[in-house]
Formats: structure tokens, C-alpha cells, sequence
């Protein structure tokens, strides 16, 4: 995985991001990494105002019960959600701080829109 090179060469990212929103982005890469597990394409576009992951794949399998935490005003219970899941109890309530609902397609390819 890389992240844009040109922010490699610089440490920022262009145009200037909100700290708070490129954690949103990174949790989101986490939740899109589940949906591939036997790998595939990560693309983050958009702008600090509305971003939008979307995942590629052979063989992509999101999990609904993990990706329903994103868009459910009641999510399951902590105690269900594998560890490995972190994120998807993580996000929500980062995107709730940023006043963003998370849009949520787990058809071909998923998608994460915020």
C-alpha cells in the first residue's frame, strides 16, 4: 500500500487537511482492508469536505453486521465486534464529531462516502 508519494516527499497533504478528517480517512482504509481480504485496490478521493473511499477486487467480502456500525443509529454491541474490527465502532462516532454521515454501498466495488 502507498500513500500519495507527493505526500511522502513533503509530510503534508495538498490541498491542507483537517487532522480530525484524515483520522476519519485512515480508519476508513482500516474498514476497507476487511472487505478484501484476499487483496485488492484502495482509492481515497474527494476533498476535506467530502471524501469517498471506494475498494476493489477479486474476491471482495464485507462483513454487513461490521459495516452496519457505519450507517446504524443503533450499532450492535461492543462485546460482539471482533477486535480486529476496532474501526467500525471507531469511525462512526469520529464522523458524528465532524457532523458527516457515512453513505455505505458493500455491492462491486464498496464504497464508503462521508
Amino acid at each position: 500500500m502507498s500513500i500519495r508519494p507527493s505526500c511522502a516527499a513533503t509530510g503534508r497533504l495538498r490541498p491542507p487537511c483537517p487532522r480530525r478528517v484524515v483520522q476519519a480517512a485512515f480508519l476508513a482504509l482500516l474498514c476497507g482492508e476487511q472487505a478484501a481480504p484476499f487483496g485488492g485496490v484502495m482509492a481515497v478521493t474527494g476533498t476535506p469536505d467530502a471524501l469517498s473511499l471506494v475498494v476493489t477486487g477479486d474476491k471482495l467480502a464485507p462483513r454487513p453486521e461490521h459495516w452496519g456500525w457505519l450507517t446504524d443509529a443503533l450499532p450492535g454491541d461492543l462485546d460482539d465486534l471482533p477486535t480486529a474490527q476496532v474501526q467500525f465502532a471507531l469511525l462512526p462516532d469520529l464522523l458524528a464529531d465532524l457532523g458527516r454521515p457515512a453513505s455505505v454501498s458493500l455491492g462491486d466495488p464498496v464504497t464508503l462516502a462521508f
